[in-house]
């Protein structure tokens, strides 16, 4: 990674430009989405859906259903930057998108993360054992 990691492409990330953007909201969103009644029920802080309840009036699940819904545009703004990003090169920008797809691994539906099971395990494996080569 060295020679594709330069100083331009820090001070590019500094910018926070849209790729980032996104891949940044992705990345918190899932996160706080299947994280957040587990949190509650350690007593842990506000999470986003509790600050998006109240700052909107909306239930937990409309709460839940628009933060899906902004997952999805934040994936679709990812795309159309992938697209249109000519100020680093095309292997920064597949770090980007598979740091994304990554986090869209481990929080799609519960937090692999946090409980390891053998559904994670299993995606590892598939990745490691079976890659494909090109």
């Amino acid at each position: 990674m060295g020679d594709v990691i330069t100083d331009e492409t820090f001070k590019w990330a500094l910018t926070m430009p849209p790729l980032l953007k996104a891949c940044s909201s992705i990345c918190r969103v899932m996160d706080d989405i299947v994280t957040h009644k587990e949190e509650q029920d350690r007593m842990h802080v506000v999470s986003g859906i509790q600050c998006y309840m109240r700052e909107h009036d909306v239930s937990e699940q409309q709460a839940y259903d628009l933060l899906n819904e902004k997952v999805e545009e934040d994936w679709k703004e990812m795309n159309l930057e992938s697209l249109r990003c000519k100020d680093v090169g095309r292997p920064v920008i597949m770090l980007v998108i598979n740091l994304a797809r990554a986090m869209d691994v481990l929080f799609k539906n519960k937090s692999h993360f946090t409980h390891v099971g053998e559904e994670l395990i299993n995606h590892i494996k598939s990745l490691v054992d079976d890659a494909i080569l090109i």
